[in-house]
């Protein structure tokens, strides 16, 4: 079975490429390859040996995530649909719109957290499904990944408001969402380029405001009273609005 590359870091990956009979400094352009140059297909690392290219091919897999295809609607608005290696399906959607006045695209990622989600809004497809399971860390970052590829370069902004909801994978989504940001060993991105949404889960709010990461916080809230949100979200994962906008308040 492959290697997940993005959850090895770079220790890790000089102690099995020397295993292998690799010199040392190869670790050092696998890496820059990957990381610098945002190379996400081994094959087209250059400057690597092709037996190198290979060994990492044989032992390694840039994503986990098998894209099916896109779809694209009549404003160019992408959607991706991933097969996982479990036989389960994620989608993402990618944004794109005008930079300013000029030719420019600001590329906006909107990415999935869960197979299936557990609040059930009575309007979301999504919640028909009921809770399957939590995206790993590297089912997470394989949406950004990918669609990355595909445009040529990092996209602008990743929103976190797919299917599922985040708070109820915070873990595997705080990790994501820290590779994204690191500089060194992810991809770079900016923080104040991320957004996290959520239906109102004021725990996960709390906990994300207490890691003091600067990413943008955004609320689902359906409507504008409590009687109204009743109907729309079941019981068992609703706060009242007071709750939620007293979270959002300690999260500024």
């Amino acid at each position: 079975m492959k290697t997940p590359f993005f959850s090895v870091d770079f220790d890790e990956l000089a102690r099995a490429l020397e295993a292998a009979g690799f010199q040392k400094f190869r670790a050092k352009q696998v890496w820059e390859g990957v990381y610098s140059k945002k190379i996400f297909d081994f094959s087209k690392i250059t400057n690597l040996p092709a037996g190198l290219r290979e060994y990492l091919a044989d032992n390694y897999q840039i994503s986990c995530a098998t894209p099916l295809g896109r779809r694209t609607s009549a404003d160019e608005t992408g959607k991706y649909l991933f097969e996982l290696s479990d036989g389960y399906f994620i989608e993402s959607v990618l944004l794109e719109a005008p930079e300013g006045e000029g030719d420019d695209l600001r590329r906006t990622l909107c990415i999935s957290t869960q197979v299936g989600c557990a609040v059930r809004c009575v309007f979301c497809e999504s919640g028909r499904l009921g809770f399957v399971r939590n995206l790993t860390r590297t089912e997470i970052i394989d949406q950004v990944v990918l669609a990355s590829h595909e445009v040529g370069g990092i996209v602008d902004n990743v929103v976190v408001m797919g299917t599922g909801e985040p708070m109820h994978n915070f873990d595997n989504l705080v990790q994501a969402l820290n590779w994204l940001c690191d500089q060194d060993e992810g991809m770079g991105m900016s923080a104040r380029h991320i957004t996290v949404s959520t239906s109102g889960i004021t725990a996960g709010i709390r906990r994300l405001a207490d890691l003091q990461r600067p990413w943008n916080l955004a609320i689902s809230l359906h409507a504008p009273d409590d009687n109204i949100r009743r109907q729309i979200i079941p019981d068992r994962h609703r706060r009242p609005i007071s709750d939620i906008l007293d979270a959002c308040i300690y999260y500024r």
